[in-house]
């Protein structure tokens, strides 16, 4: 792997990939048993308790501005609890990377969408100046312009993400392609609509292959083999509860005077909805299970056992904690802070107060701006400690089920790697960060 990577790591036996080195690589015809290498998961959930809370917090008091150094932080964590052959990930990214991304991409998307709007409401209103709801629906065309944008920030971040990953100082890397991206994506999404959702699965593998196929660890590539085929067996299941919620939308409206059938109608929706919803979860696991056990990566391969019932269960469980537990914590505040305002403020000021039902003065908003400090600090901290809540409860359960899933079949393959060029990624996922799709964490 490089004397350089050996002497920086602090030692040989931290970067000895030849424990699990045999003399051939297995192949079907080498007579021999391959090496399979489990990955482990090491985090400590309280550390990672405290990372959230005071992450968020900070992120609210300073307008967001501090949630590109809170992704950073949360990613270097969790990059480091992941351990193959016993050696964590390392991230590498700054939250001054992101920031800066962050601001060049809000100049180019002003920019874009400025020019693209102003084309499309111009070429809207003159060919349908004398139809209001032609005119409406060509004006509702300019939110389409964002669409090939979000798939090209998708790309772009999967992009920054990789090449600011290192394993054993060895990086990770995408190469360019984001503009392919974004035309198999507006293809396959249109695919996907006409088909009313049937080709999902074909989607997300084409795009999934898309990816894997361009992605290297040094100069290792990565490749995705399998077949949609596998993604669509198990989203048939989504498709049929979507059909029989259909035929029961349609009974509703067929006998929308008949009360007692509205009213079991609903109550089926709602729980078929319920349904549809944990067995959309259920395919996801599904779908990342089936495409992790189909990829290689140089002579090595992936295999993955992850059991969707476990996940599913750990998202139910975990809300439900994460309920009780912000529950709990969001009172204790509330309590902690009224009796806080009965100590300081007067009691005949603060009846005034509530006698004045909206209609307060300049004297009395004075007097009050403890009530209203008051409340936001409890609401900021409601919201941190169930970010912090929903991160060692669903989150970090849900990616020790993934890791935990994960073996890496030949391991000794990887001797082959060696180091690629720095990434610059000079906008570091900014475009996503702009619309709204940044994978945050990246787990």
């Amino acid at each position: 792997m490089g004397r350089d990577m050996t002497e920086q790591a602090g030692g040989p036996h931290f970067w000895d990939l030849h424990q699990y080195k045999t003399d051939t690589v297995a192949s079907p015809s080498s007579g021999r048993e391959p090496q399979k290498l489990r990955l482990t998961l090491d985090a400590d959930a309280m550390l990672l308790f405290w990372i959230a809370l005071r992450s968020v917090v900070l992120s609210i008091l300073t307008i967001g501005i501090y949630r590109f150094w809170m992704i950073t932080r949360m990613r270097r964590f969790y990059w480091g609890a992941i351990r193959i052959g016993g050696d964590p990930l390392e991230y590498t990214g700054r939250g001054i990377e992101k920031l800066l991304g962050f601001l060049l991409a809000l100049v180019i998307l002003a920019v874009y969408l400025g020019l693209v709007n102003l084309g499309l409401t111009f070429v809207g209103l003159s060919i349908a100046s004398d139809d209001p709801i032609a005119t409406q629906l060509a004006l509702n065309l300019s939110v389409l312009a964002t669409l090939p944008l979000i798939f090209y920030a998708l790309y772009r971040s999967q992009r920054y993400i990789m090449a600011r990953t290192r394993w054993r100082g060895i990086r990770f890397g995408l190469g360019p392609g984001a503009w392919g991206y974004v035309v198999r994506g507006m293809l396959l999404t249109l695919l996907t609509l006409l088909t009313l959702g049937l080709a999902y699965p074909y989607q997300q593998f084409k795009l999934a292959k898309y990816v894997t196929d361009r992605a290297y660890f040094g100069d290792l590539p990565f490749a995705q083999e399998g077949s949609w085929k596998e993604l669509f067996a198990q989203w048939m299941w989504i498709y049929i509860i979507g059909g029989i919620g259909a035929v029961l939308v349609w009974g509703l409206i067929d006998n929308p005077e008949d009360t007692t059938a509205a009213f079991l109608g609903t109550l089926a929706l709602a729980f078929g909805a319920t349904i549809m919803v944990v067995a959309y979860f259920r395919y996801q696991i599904s779908a990342f299970r089936i495409l992790w056990s189909n990829r290689t990566l140089g002579l090595a391969r992936f295999e993955n056992d992850l059991a969707p019932a476990r996940v599913v269960g750990i998202y139910l469980g975990g809300g439900l904690l994460v309920s009780i537990c912000t529950g709990v914590v969001g009172a204790a505040i509330g309590f902690a802070v009224f009796y806080g305002l009965n100590q300081v403020l007067d009691p005949a000021a603060m009846q005034a107060l509530i006698a004045a039902e909206g209609e307060l003065t300049t004297a009395q908003l004075m007097e009050a701006w403890p009530i209203f400090a008051a409340f936001v600090l409890t609401y900021l901290l409601i919201i941190g400690f169930a970010f912090a809540f929903t991160q060692i409860f669903i989150h970090l359960r849900v990616l020790r089920a993934k890791v935990e899933g994960m073996m890496l079949v030949d391991p000794e393959a990887l001797l082959e790697s060696r180091q690629r060029e720095h990434d610059p990624s000079a906008e570091a996922g900014g475009f996503a960060d702009a619309l709204g799709v940044d994978i945050g964490a990246g787990i």
